[in-house]
Formats: C-alpha cells, sequence, structure tokens
C-alpha cells in the first residue's frame, strides 16, 4: 500500500446495509455462513447477523481481529466483497486478493462483488478535482477510488469463478461469481 492513501478513511458510517447487499439478500443469493471481507465499519455484518445470518467480519482498519488466514472457508458459502476493489490502489494487490479469495473458497461458493462504475468515479472527480493516479484518483482525503467498465469487472469477476449475473444498481456494478460447480 502506498503510504500516502488513506484507505481506512473510505469506509461509510451507514444505518442500512449497502445497495449492493440488500440487492443481493432480496434476489436469495447470500447464504450462512457468511465472510465480509473488507467489512469497513460493519453495518453490512451486523444487518445479517440480525437476519439471523452467520458472518464472520473482516477489515485491516476496523475488524481485524480474525483475518482471512485463520477462517476456515470449508464452512464459508457467501463472500462479500463490497466497495473493496476500488479502493487498492495497486493493481497487482488487487489481482492477488481476487487469487487469494478463489484459492480460499470452496467450490460451493458465491462471491459478490461490488465496485462504483468508471463513470460515477470520472465523474466525481472531475467534480472535486481529484488527481488522476494508477488506473484511479486520488480524492482530496488521499484516499484512492477506481470506477470500472462493466468490460473490466467482468473480467475480474472471471479471476475467481463463473460470472452468473453483473446488475447496473444505480452508480455500481455487482457481480455474481459461483467458485466451481455451482
Amino acid at each position: 500500500m502506498t503510504n500516502s492513501i488513506r484507505r481506512e478513511l473510505t469506509a461509510m458510517s451507514r444505518r442500512k446495509p449497502s445497495a449492493p447487499l440488500a440487492w443481493a439478500y432480496k434476489e436469495g443469493l447470500i447464504e450462512s455462513a457468511v465472510f465480509d471481507w473488507g467489512c469497513g465499519k460493519g453495518m453490512d455484518s451486523r444487518w445479517l447477523k440480525e437476519e439471523g445470518l452467520e458472518v464472520i467480519s473482516y477489515d485491516p482498519f476496523y475488524n481485524n481481529a480474525i483475518t482471512p488466514d485463520c477462517v476456515c472457508f470449508e464452512e464459508v458459502r457467501t463472500i462479500l466483497l463490497i466497495y473493496v476493489l476500488n479502493i487498492i490502489e495497486d493493481r497487482k494487490e488487487r489481482e492477488s486478493l481476487l487469487y487469494d479469495i478463489k484459492n480460499l473458497s470452496q467450490e460451493d461458493t458465491t462471491v459478490i462483488i461490488a465496485v462504483p462504475r468508471a463513470k460515477q468515479i470520472e465523474s466525481r472527480a472531475k467534480k472535486s478535482t481529484w488527481k488522476s493516479y494508477s488506473d484511479g484518483f486520488v480524492t482530496k482525503r488521499d484516499t484512492f477510488q477506481k470506477g470500472y467498465t462493466l468490460g473490466e469487472f467482468a473480467d475480474d469477476c472471471m479471476k475467481i469463478g463463473k460470472l452468473r449475473q453483473v446488475k447496473k444498481l444505480s452508480g455500481s456494478l455487482v457481480g455474481v461469481v459461483s467458485i466451481g460447480g455451482r
């Protein structure tokens, strides 16, 4: 991670679940047990727990008591990667994260991935005079934001497994990826 990038500042305080999580839950795409990878301040995890699902939460800044290498992924049926890829400024690190998810997951795991669309980020960057950096932008708060085109997002999703569905949801793309035979 670049020293000047402040990833921890991207975590949002929410009062309700994120739109991608709410959509995936409503569609019946989330099964217990869930691993919320990059959970931020944890609202999605708390909401799923209130719905009766078993959830393991991990965030390197806000919830790192249990790290991915300490989790038995044989029990995990759903991995959430919601607004995580877009805050990682290093392309190789993003690919490494996708590789880790693929290798830790079991054959019957569903991965829900959400990222902002490229047009959304480019519009915000122009209005806020964000600085171009790597394949995204550095914000005034020294966070990194990358937007995705549909093709780019599909390519990243397929590094994990079979892309079952992509949903355009407001300014975001939500991918549903199956590991193995699903």
